[in-house]
C-alpha cells in the first residue's frame, strides 16, 4: 500500500511540474505578443541622373624633358683652339663659339694655289706646243709618235690643274670650318676643351642647350589609348614614335617655348577619353564576378543592370549603355551589395 502511495505522490508531483512549466510558457508567449515589433529601416542612398556631356578622362603619368635642338659641336679639322665660349654661357643663333688657328691653312692654300697657277701656264704652253706638232705632222715635219707623247703631256697637266682644284676647294671648306657658330639660341652646357689645345675631327668642342624645341617623352602601356596630353593647364598633341621602352610605347609631345630642363622630369595628365558620353561615379558601380552593375532605382527597390566600362580614370567611369533618364544610386561597394540582396532604400535628396 506503500508502495502505491509513493507512486501517486510521484505522479502528481510531476504532473503539477509540468503545469507550473506550461503555464509560465504561456505568460512569456503573451508577453512576447504583446512587446512592439522591431522596425525595418531603409537604407538611405544618394542618387544621379547621368546626362551626356563633353567628358575627359586623364591619369597621372612622369614625362621625361627632351630637346630637338640641343646640339654638340665639333671640329672638322685638327688645328690649335684660339678661343672658346665656357660653359654658362649664353649665345645667340650665328655668334661664333669656337675659332680655330688656320695658319697652316692658310699656307698650305697659298702654295696650291701657285702650284695651280703653275700648272695652267704649263699646259697653256703644252696646248701651243702639241698645235704646232699637228701642224708640222700634216706636212711630215713631225712624228705621230710625237703628237701622242705631247697629248699624254697635256691630259696629265689637266688631271693635275682638276685635283689642284679640287685640293684648293678643300682648303677654302677647311677655312670656314675653323670658326664654328652656334645653329640655336641657347646656353653653353658644357665644354670639352681649352684654349690653346688642338681640336680632333670629329670630338665634340661645346654642348648647347637651345632655349626652344623643347618635347616631353611619355611611356605609356602599349594598350593604353593615349588621346592626348595635359600640361600646365593646356592640352597638346602626341606623336607616337612607334617604339618601346622596357615594353612601353613612346611618345613625343611638343610643348613649345616652355621653361624646361633638358633630363627633367615633369609631371603630367594622360588624356586616355576625351569625348561625349556620361561620366559615372565609381560609387555607382558595382564588380562582382568579373561584372559591372549599377543600380536604377525603382520605387523603394533598386534593380541591377550590368554595364560594360568602356574607359575609367581618376575623374570616373564611362559606361557603353546609355543610361539617360535612369535615377543610379551612389553608394559604396558594401551597400550595394544589400541592394542586390533585395533591402528596401530611400534616397537622400
Amino acid at each position: 500500500m506503500s508502495k502505491i502511495v509513493k507512486i501517486g505522490v510521484g505522479v502528481i508531483v510531476v504532473a503539477g511540474l509540468v503545469f507550473v512549466a506550461v503555464t509560465k510558457l504561456k505568460e512569456k508567449q503573451e508577453v512576447n505578443s504583446s512587446a512592439p515589433k522591431a522596425k525595418i529601416y531603409p537604407i538611405v542612398v544618394k542618387s544621379l541622373t547621368p546626362k551626356e556631356e563633353d567628358v575627359k578622362l586623364t591619369l597621372p603619368y612622369l614625362a621625361e624633358v627632351e630637346n630637338d635642338k640641343d646640339v654638340k659641336l665639333s671640329s672638322r679639322i685638327a688645328a690649335r683652339i684660339i678661343s672658346i665660349k665656357r660653359s654658362g654661357q649664353s649665345v645667340k643663333k650665328g655668334e661664333v663659339v669656337v675659332k680655330l688657328d688656320t695658319t697652316a691653312i692658310k699656307s698650305t692654300l697659298a702654295s696650291v694655289r701657285e702650284q695651280l697657277q703653275a700648272a695652267k701656264i704649263s699646259l697653256k704652253n703644252l696646248e701651243a706646243t702639241h698645235k704646232r706638232t699637228l701642224e708640222l705632222l700634216k706636212v711630215h715635219g713631225a712624228s705621230i709618235e710625237e703628237s701622242q707623247k705631247e697629248a699624254s703631256l697635256i691630259a696629265n697637266a689637266q688631271a693635275g690643274i682638276v685635283t689642284l682644284k679640287q685640293k684648293e676647294i678643300e682648303l677654302k671648306n677647311n677655312l670656314s670650318y675653323a670658326t664654328i657658330t652656334s645653329p640655336v639660341d641657347g646656353t653653353i652646357a658644357k665644354t670639352f676643351s681649352n684654349q690653346g689645345a688642338v681640336s680632333a675631327p670629329g670630338k665634340p668642342l661645346v654642348a648647347i642647350s637651345s632655349k626652344n624645341g623643347f618635347y616631353l617623352l611619355v611611356r605609356v602601356p602599349t594598350d593604353m589609348p593615349l588621346v592626348s596630353v595635359d600640361f600646365g593647364s593646356k592640352e597638346y598633341s602626341a606623336t607616337a614614335l612607334g617604339s618601346t621602352y622596357h615594353g612601353l610605347a613612346e611618345y613625343k609631345v611638343y610643348v613649345g617655348n616652355q621653361k624646361l630642363t633638358t633630363g627633367d622630369r615633369v609631371e603630367v595628365s594622360v588624356v586616355v577619353f576625351h569625348q561625349k558620353a556620361m561620366l559615372l561615379p565609381f560609387d555607382t558601380i558595382l564588380n562582382r564576378n568579373n561584372r559591372s552593375y549599377v543600380f536604377v532605382i525603382e520605387g523603394d527597390r533598386a534593380k541591377a543592370q550590368e554595364v560594360h566600362i568602356v574607359q575609367s580614370a581618376q575623374e570616373g567611369i564611362v559606361v557603353s549603355e546609355d543610361l539617360a533618364g535612369k535615377k543610379l544610386v551612389i553608394a559604396k561597394p558594401d551597400i550595394l551589395l544589400r541592394l542586390l540582396s533585395g533591402y528596401a532604400l530611400a534616397v537622400k535628396e
